[in-house]
Order: C-alpha cells, then structure tokens, then sequence
C-alpha cells in the first residue's frame, strides 16, 4: 500500500468530506497553533511525528485500508490541544466585542457546525441502515419465534434485539469456514444479516445460509432517502436486509 494512501482516501471520508476541507482545517490548526503561541511551543514535533504514524503505518498494511476513524484518533489529542490555543487566541478577541455580536456570531457558529455534523452523517449512506434494522425488527417482533443466538452483520442489529454482542461467532472472510461456524450453531439461531456489510466483511450471503441449514423468514429491499436535503439531491441508499433462522 503506497505511504500516501491515506491522504489519496480522503475525499471518501464518511459524508463526502473532500480533500479541500480537510487540507483548509489541518492549515488553520497549524496556523493557529504558532500564532497563538508566537513560536512553536513545546510538543509541535511530537504532534507532526503523530500526524505521520498514520501514514507509516498503513504503508506497512500495519492499519489496513478502512476504518478511518482509527486515523483520526491518532491525531486527536494533538489537534485538539492546538486548536484549544486557537480558541483561547479567539477568546481574548471577543473580550473587545460587544456581547451581542459575540452571542449572535456563536450562535451562527454552532448551528453552521451541527447542520455540517448533521448533513455529512445523513450523505453517508449506511448511516440510514438503521431504518431498515428497525422496520426488520418490528416485523420480527409481530412474528416471534424463541431465539437462543443471535448473528449478526451490524452491531445496531444486536443492539435492536437487547442482546449481547460477545455471542457473535468468530466469522473470518471465508466463506466455507464461516457456513460451518453457522450450520454448527444451535437450534434457535437467528441470523439478522445486510447485504452490504454481511457480504463484504464475511463474504456470506442468502446462499450460504440455506447451506448452512438456515430457513428465510424474511428478505426486504429498500431504498432510504435521506432525510435532510443537499445540493445536488442524493439518491436513495439501496439495502437489503434478510432474517434467517435455524430451527429445531
């Protein structure tokens, strides 16, 4: 894996957050933090060698290619203490500023950040799979059967059902190992699976269950809007979710 790949990844950050934005952000942090400190304090070269692990690390396959959020909790404490000097540079500009124009500037603020937090999770289009987990769920409630195990392909799926999530099988990504994981699992094991997450972590789909000794109770096919509006409009995210179970 080439030792930029994760910056080259950057524009498929959750949300569509591009490669401008994120470059702009890191560029006022670091301007921010030598402004407010007027020379770069104590700890600058640690925070630039943190920024960096990252980056070595997933050229050496050591972080592989997903799971951006370990990226950015590298960089977090760093960051943060640096944009705290920034607010604290801000902090003592606004104490020469009327009290009204500093209500009304963070207010604009606040909610300026809350519609991006809100716009770029509601973009990112499995951030709606939990529509489609609890309409699964619903029906499964209004058609019971006694459930001794559950698997599942999204945590919020074992979450919906109140379950423990240390019950999930160890699945790998093959696909024969994991249909004899599951045709050994006991009666009573209901398997709550998407097609996206399911197929792509576990490489099991409707097939591999029937072989596995699973009967379909219910398969549905959505397509969820999102729920805020965005310019351009964005398509309808498309899932299936499936509900399998292993009867006595």
């Amino acid at each position: 894996m080439p030792w930029n790949s994760p910056f080259r990844k950057l524009p498929e950050l959750p949300g569509g957050i591009g490669l401008s934005k994120v470059t702009v952000v890191l560029v006022l942090v670091e301007i921010v933090n030598v402004w407010a400190f007027e020379v770069p304090p104590p700890g600058v070269g640690e925070k630039t060698v943190t920024e960096s692990v990252p980056a070595v690390t997933t050229s050496a396959a050591l972080l592989g290619s997903a799971g951006y959020a370990r990226y950015l909790v590298c960089v977090a404490p760093p960051s943060a203490l640096a944009m705290l000097a920034g607010w604290n540079l801000l902090a003592d500009w606004a104490r020469k500023v009327p009290p009204l124009v500093r209500l009304t500037a963070g207010a604009t603020v606040l909610l300026w950040a809350a519609w991006v937090c809100l716009s770029q999770a509601d973009a990112y289009g499995s951030s709606r799979d939990a529509r489609a987990v609890d309409d699964m769920h619903a029906w499964f409630l209004a058609h019971p059967r006694p459930v001794k195990r559950l698997v599942f392909s999204q945590a919020y799926m074992s979450i919906r059902f109140g379950r423990d999530l240390a019950e999930q099988p160890n699945l790998g990504t093959d696909p024969e190992q994991n249909v004899q994981i599951l045709r050994a699992s006991p009666p009573g094991t209901l398997v709550f699976w998407d097609a996206h997450t399911g197929a792509q972590f576990h490489a099991i789909g409707g097939a591999e269950l029937e072989r596995a000794g699973y009967e379909r109770l219910r398969a549905a096919s959505y397509e969820l809007e999102p729920l805020l509006p965005h310019r351009p409009a964005l398509p309808p995210y498309r899932q299936e979710i499936y509900l399998y179970y292993k009867g006595e």
